[in-house]
């Protein structure tokens, strides 16, 4: 990603606010504001990590807590978010391992005016999972080891393993892009000077012969035949045949080193630090080979068309992975501006207003503020298995906007029609929010929607109730939406606009905090 937030993760990691990295990276590049602070803040909204940004004069700094974030400008004058932690009477901003300390005097002329502010609260989504899938590719490597250091073979030959293993991490290095491998410690290594870029060489196409020949891609699969023709061949009572085999292999590749060490001194005039590594690496192999291993000169046919199956494999193996690479890489990005474009409030404005708006019936059942400006309405139905989704969708919003959201509820329900533990369930909801309130009634219908034991939870939540009264509020609801279409369940409105069909209901959260300043 473009944007390195490991400042905001410092951050949320010493206020205990856990969060899914890769998740709010995903969430954050799909925002219409993305990178604004207006992204971040949404997106930890989304995790519901309640936060707020305020802009504050640096003379009123000391009502801030001691951790937060806040731009500073740089010393081009461009603004950067940092995380700033207080300690005594100094400041000292975080950025991965880079910890600069700020005197008062020094802070305020780099002082931005803007702050974010995340606090802890008793439910966090961190959006993670228990994730096993990593237990079975390790016992495979812990059994691949043990069956490879076992084998009766000498421990020079056994040590050979290390080359292949680093030539093949700095291979993928080099095609950080398409791997999505992007990290600091790669930049601060591929520009470790004036004179160094990565980029640079292994994007350059000055010459055509790049065009066809990629020479990341080579490294990859000559190293992990290398790393895998050394296992078999070993396993075989062939290693004397391999280390021929490469020798042999290692002397073709050094017109291909001297071919970009030409292109990066002469063609490019930039070093590229992993190029190098690589070809340090094959050096190291050659001479490795030439000083500690004796090699025979006879060499079995059976292990070069062994070696050469193994080479032949992998590279088919690499094409193919290299293009569900590239293709998923092009898919994430596909998705990254849909996505971005989907949550473009604006857009979503007009598409609601599109419709006409629809003279609402007054809900008997009323959550949040009952004069708030932003009305979700919602025709909903307990025995809906979409409703459930909706419901904790609604939940959440109430929980972050209480005080400034209204979701009214309206069940589209023919009670006359249903059986009678179902109308029981249905008129003790109706009495729990006319008797005991929203928050009970919150409670009764989250429990229900988890368990769907109609009768435990008549048992947990019973209730005594006017049976004629409210049926007629039922009534009211299924003529309403009868009269008006609306048979299917759930169906959202905002302050009257039915919700538009073409958006997911899930992306309502997104747009609540423009709703609110927004004045429909």
């Amino acid at each position: 990603m473009t944007e390195n937030f490991t400042y905001l993760f410092q951050y949320l990691e010493k206020e205990e606010l856990p969060i899914d990295k890769s998740e709010f990276s995903f969430q954050v590049q799909s925002h219409p504001d993305y990178p604004t602070l207006l992204a971040i803040s949404d997106t930890l909204n989304f995790f519901s990590i309640e936060n707020f940004a305020i802009n504050i004069d640096f003379d009123d700094i000391e009502i801030l807590p001691d951790r937060f974030i806040a731009v500073l400008k740089n010393d081009n004058g461009k603004k950067t978010p940092y995380f700033i932690e207080r300690k005594e009477t100094s400041y000292f901003t975080y950025k991965g391992k880079k910890i600069v300390e700020y005197d008062r005097e020094l802070l305020q002329q780099r002082w931005g005016g803007t702050v974010l502010l995340a606090e802890k609260t008793n439910e966090i989504e961190t959006g993670s999972k228990n994730n096993y899938s990593f237990i079975l590719p390790s016992l495979s490597l812990i059994l691949l080891g043990i069956l490879y250091f076992n084998a009766d073979e000498s421990l020079t030959t056994k040590i050979f393993a290390i080359f292949p293993i680093i030539g093949l991490l700095f291979s993928i290095a080099a095609l950080k892009d398409l791997f999505g491998t992007k990290s600091a410690l790669i930049a601060k290594f591929c520009n470790i000077s004036n004179d160094t870029s990565c980029e640079a060489i292994l994007n350059s196409d000055k010459w055509k012969l790049f065009k066809f020949l990629n020479f990341s891609s080579l490294s990859i699969v000559f190293f992990a035949s290398q790393f895998i023709g050394l296992f078999v061949l070993i396993l075989a009572g062939n290693s004397n045949d391999f280390f021929i085999i490469q020798k042999a292999l290692l002397y073709c590749t050094i017109p291909i080193i001297l071919l970009s060490l030409y292109y990066q001194k002469i063609v490019e005039k930039k070093w590229c630090p992993i190029c190098l590594a690589i070809i340090f690496t094959l050096l190291a192999e050659l001479l490795y080979v030439e000083i500690f291993l004796e090699n025979s000169v006879g060499i079995s046919p059976r292990s070069i068309l062994i070696f050469a199956f193994l080479f032949l494999a992998i590279s088919f193996i690499w094409s193919l992975l290299k293009q569900m690479l590239a293709k998923h890489n092009e898919l994430k990005d596909m998705n990254f501006k849909a996505t971005r474009f989907i949550r473009n409030y604006k857009i979503f404005k007009i598409v609601l207003l599109s419709r006409s708006k629809l003279d609402m019936l007054q809900s008997p059942i009323q959550l949040g503020n009952a004069n708030s400006k932003v009305q979700i309405t919602i025709i909903t139905n307990p025995f809906c298995g979409y409703c459930k989704d909706a419901d904790a969708l609604l939940a959440k919003i109430l929980k972050l906007h209480a005080e400034k959201v209204k979701i009214n509820v309206l069940m589209g329900i023919d009670i006359e029609k249903e059986r009678d533990e179902k109308k029981l369930l249905l008129r003790s909801l109706m009495a729990i929010y006319l008797e005991k309130g929203q928050e009970a009634y919150s409670e009764a219908l989250t429990n229900w929607f988890e368990e769907k034991n109609i009768g435990e939870w008549l048992q947990k939540y019973k209730i005594d109730f006017d049976i004629l009264k409210i049926d007629e509020l039922f009534a009211k609801q299924f003529i309403w939406c009868q009269n008006n279409h609306f048979q299917l369940t759930p169906t959202l409105f905002i302050n009257g606009y039915h919700y538009p069909k073409v958006y997911d209901r899930q992306n309502l959260e997104y747009f609540i905090n423009e709703l609110i300043e927004d004045d429909l």
